[in-house]
């Protein structure tokens, strides 16, 4: 390598590491439907955003299963679940890889 004549070694410049910290996710809403029998949770999504559909039989309990987790495409999502006996909370949680 040269530059205005003289020469750079790679032990004349150090290039620090750099974290890059993406932007939390948009806010969104989500949803709900009912449908042949069938419960729908629909939300626009950002493309890359991971979201996870997590549900529960009890709101007071601190316990929460994830139905599915969606890739943002930028288009809006449909995550379905069939209706059951009991009742059931739902939540979708949205984080940046």
């Amino acid at each position: 390598w040269s530059y205005a004549g003289g020469s750079v070694y790679a032990d004349d410049f150090y290039v620090s590491p750099v974290a890059v910290t993406p932007p939390p996710p948009s806010p969104f809403s989500v949803t709900p439907t009912v449908s042949g029998g069938q419960f729908n949770l629909s939300f626009p999504t950002t493309s890359g955003t991971i979201y996870e559909v997590l549900y529960t039989g009890n709101v007071a309990n601190s316990t929460w299963q994830t139905n599915t987790t969606v890739i943002g495409d930028g288009s809006v999502r449909t995550v379905p679940d069939t209706l059951s006996a009991g009742a059931r909370f739902y939540r979708v949680r949205a984080h940046n890889p």
